[in-house]
């Protein structure tokens, strides 16, 4: 067989044209860039999402979350709450370079994020709190008060009447 063969099939030409779409694969990949991806049907793999990182803990009385938002201003986050779902979302801005500066790497990540978790028990909707210092987001979501026993007298009717009103002989 020749090396210059047309064949698709052949072994060679078959194993450089794999290598070469991967190797195209791997630099966007690496690259970072989203349109190219896109193109590719592969959008989201750069690694740049962003996807919050919690703790959840509970109390006696609450369930607390700590969420790390670094660089995120707290008026870009809305914290929401449905039923026992909690989902933080916002918008972290993307630095856009100026007109004189040529982008070589960017990797921190920018653009809209949204994560639901669901709490372990139930929270009053009413009584929940949140801070934000130095890119970290405490919520604090109080559990609802537990309802008081209340004791319920029994009355013993007396043994004059039956149940429908009817006198017994004596």
């Amino acid at each position: 067989m020749s090396s210059t063969s047309t064949d698709p099939f052949e072994p060679r030409q078959t194993g450089d044209k794999v290598r070469q779409e991967l190797e195209k694969l791997v630099e966007t990949v690496w690259s970072g860039s989203e349109r190219a991806l896109g193109a590719l049907g592969l959008s989201g793999l750069t690694g740049h999402e962003i996807h919050p990182r919690l703790d959840i803990t509970e109390t006696e009385t609450s369930i607390e979350i700590v969420a790390d938002i670094p660089g995120i201003d707290p008026e870009n986050v809305n914290i929401s709450l449905a039923g026992n779902m909690l989902t933080l979302s916002g918008t972290h801005p993307l630095r856009a370079p100026s007109d004189h500066n040529v982008v070589h790497r960017q990797e921190r990540p920018a653009g809209e994020f949204s994560r639901s978790v669901p709490l372990p028990c139930p929270v009053n909707a009413d009584d929940v709190s949140a801070t934000a210092k130095n890119g970290v987001l405490e919520i604090t979501l109080n559990k609802p008060e537990a309802e008081k026993v209340h004791q319920i007298q029994i009355h013993v009717k007396s043994h004059e009447t039956d149940p429908v009103g009817n006198t017994e002989p004596s």
